[in-house]
């Protein structure tokens, strides 16, 4: 039995046998530190086996002692005694075999601290697996998606997995015999089936950037992942069957293993989940963001995920949506070096390229307080006000001292409850059977909004609804600038999808992508038509883009071309109907577009959008970030774009980039 025992406990290693995901922008649900586990449970799999080995060995000896005995016995007998009448009336007059059954499930002979150790060791491991490190090394790995800081959670975390821990002990406890074994056997099996589900089975779902899932074409995959789990949730009951002894001893000390090879990695983090936003902080506030300035307006209205398919359909719904777009041109075959908000944006404002050498807090603090070009406005008397998220765009508000000028201070906290929701869907989500998902599914925005910054002005919000709500509260005004140069990003057509082409709040499963595409836009013109009304419209130069097209998914290379949508308005321009061009432009071309509004000198930064020749023919390049496949590591796909960017027959895989295991990696 207990050479079984060595065998399990070695088989174990082999769960642990996987390479790790890594997110960046948004939340990775399958992310996991297997490296330092497997190597946990190396160590201790072999400190078990070796304490087998010499326990054999003990055994033997103690094996031929009982049999040299009983053969001595057996010689030493000199005839059989046979049983006395009165032990025969005793042995009729026990209970039969059905009733000794129905009584052994009653009673147990292990005493109540021994039940205790069991239920304890094992309500341990599943308190501290779902409710601790899961949400722990979620947090941990995806630190660049959170704007909340962990340390305050954490302690929630703690209260909910003890309160978890002591009912699921007492309630263990207090069954015996066979009702205990099963019960605990149940535990077993739902840990084992989490583990490996959050673990190992998570690969196809991508990351939680707010796309719903199709959750119906998985029929196939649900059904095979139900088989997965009952097979799981069986083995610790087949065990029990075939051997009590080895059973005990998989149901006493596989727990601990468990809980032990969680809390190496659980420390090798710490230092990134307890590296985050102090209570006291600097945010981008809304100061101007309903303001315009006294003479010269360069307004920048980012929609994410505006790809230009999406302002094809738009048109062929409604052919005549857009011509409030007066002197507006539509750049039809325009491309953003990047496919996420992460780093397309701060690659718009600095012309910086990132290829995921370093962290994303390294690279978007390097990339503004080196980049000429925001400074450069500033210089030239234009105040800039930035109305976009933190760790998208930027990531921490300090690093743009000096550049930004609707910064402030704040006092951040949290909604500790709404938080402990949030982390406790998060943890079900990863660890849960497919069929579950559905029902937790969460995204990172719901993060986003557990926290509460203490200023005034109030922090910035992306939100489509807020954002129209309040501009038709306060309505535009001119405020004591002379120059502004604003880039409001507001969520757009991004999923998920919560307005309406009329800007009114609907459920997320009844939202449309069409509905919120025109929503957008509606906001946009109720902004446009409160400039007309200040008179200030003809003399601004309006922008209306996408900071990147549609992805297809965080798994698979692009099936389709991903477009950035363009629509410009340069000064003077009202009074003709909206145009239409179709010149190769890029996100290249943003930079020397601003400062040719803005009377500055586009030395060294290229052609403007206008200036790109229709008929030239330019190579463009779009960056494209992938989660690795099957657990192989994260990929950059380098596209060459060589003609119309719509025809994805123009389109090259130029270079497929290994990434490595991503900078919080090289932080452990």
């Amino acid at each position: 039995m207990r050479r079984r025992h060595s065998l399990a406990s070695a088989a174990l290693v082999l769960v642990y046998l996987a390479l790790p995901l890594n997110a960046h922008a948004y939340i990775d649900p399958a992310t996991t530190t297997y490296v330092i586990q497997i190597v946990s449970a190396i160590v201790i799999t072999l400190g078990i086996t070796i304490g087998v080995f010499f326990g054999r060995i003990r055994m033997f000896l103690l094996n031929a002692r009982v049999k040299l005995t009983s053969m001595r016995i057996k010689l030493m007998a000199k005839k059989q005694v046979k049983p006395s009448p009165l032990y025969e009336q005793y042995l009729a007059a026990l209970p039969s075999a059905q009733q000794s059954r129905k009584a052994l499930g009653k009673r147990d002979s292990r005493s109540f601290l021994q039940r205790l150790a069991l239920a304890a060791g094992m309500s341990l491991a599943v308190s501290f697996t779902f409710l601790v490190f899961g949400p722990f090394e979620l947090y941990a790995l995806n630190v660049d998606s959170f704007t909340i800081a962990f340390i305050g959670v954490f302690g929630s975390l703690l209260l909910a997995a003890a309160g978890l821990f002591l009912l699921m002990t007492a309630f263990l406890t207090v069954t015996r015999g066979k009702v205990f074994d099963a019960m605990l056997s149940l535990m077993m099996g739902f840990l084992l089936a989490g583990y490996i589900q959050g673990n190992f089975l998570n690969r196809s779902l991508g990351q939680l950037t707010g796309d719903l899932i199709g959750w119906h074409q998985l029929g196939t995959a649900f059904v095979i992942n139900t088989v997965i789990w009952g097979a799981i949730l069986a083995v610790p009951f087949l065990l029990h069957s075939l051997s009590k002894t080895l059973w005990t001893g998989f149901v006493r000390f596989l727990p601990i293993i468990m809980v032990v090879i969680q809390l190496i990695p659980m420390v090798s983090l710490s230092g990134l989940a307890l590296n985050q936003q102090p209570s006291t902080t600097r945010l981008l506030s809304t100061e101007g963001l309903y303001e315009v300035a006294k003479e010269d307006n360069i307004i920048v209205i980012i929609l994410d995920r505006l790809d230009n398919r999406y302002m094809d359909e738009l048109m062929a719904d409604d052919p005549h949506f857009l011509d409030k777009l007066d002197g507006f041109t539509r750049f039809t075959n325009n491309t953003t070096l990047y496919s996420q908000t992460f780093p397309a944006v701060a690659n718009f404002l600095t012309g910086r390229e990132y290829l995921w050498e370093e962290t994303a807090a390294e690279f978007l603090k390097d990339a503004y307080q080196n980049s000429s070009f925001l400074p450069g406005l500033r210089d030239a008397g234009y105040r800039i006000n930035l109305y976009t998220e933190a760790r998208a765009s930027y990531y921490y508000a300090s690093d743009l001292e000096g550049i930004v000028d609707n910064i402030a201070d704040a006092r951040v906290s949290y909604r500790p409850l709404s938080a402990l929701k949030q982390f406790l869907k998060l943890s079900a989500f990863r660890y849960g059977p497919l069929a579950l998902k559905p029902f937790v599914w969460t995204s990172t925005a719901q993060f986003s909004q557990l926290v509460d910054a203490h200023m005034e002005p109030g922090p910035f919000s992306p939100d489509n609804r807020l954002f129209y709500e309040r501009l038709r509260q306060e309505r535009l005004s001119v405020g004591q600038s002379e120059k502004t140069f604003s880039l409001i990003h507001l969520d757009g057509p991004h999923a998920p999808f919560i307005i309406n082409e009329y800007v009114e709040p609907v459920p997320e499963n009844l939202g449309t992508f069409m509905g919120q595409l025109k929503g957008s836009f509606r906001i946009v013109y109720e902004y446009l038509d409160q400039l007309k009304a200040l008179g200030k419209y003809d003399d601004a130069t309006i922008i209306i883009m996408g900071d990147h097209g549609e992805r297809q998914g965080d798994i698979i290379p692009p099936q389709q071309a991903i477009t950035g949508g363009l629509l410009i308005k340069p000064k003077g321009s009202s009074g003709t109907p909206l145009a239409s061009n179709a010149a190769p432009t890029s996100s290249d071309n943003f930079r020397a577009t601003i400062y040719k509004e803005a009377g500055l000198s586009t030395e060294g930064l290229g052609l403007t959008f206008f200036q790109v020749p229709p008929d030239t023919k330019a190579i463009r390049y779009l960056h494209h970030w992938l989660l690795g496949e099957g657990g192989g590591p994260n990929r950059l796909l380098i596209y060459e774009i060589d003609g119309n960017a719509n025809d994805f027959g123009n389109w090259s895989l130029i270079e497929e980039k290994p990434l490595r295991q991503s900078a919080t990696w090289r932080s452990l």
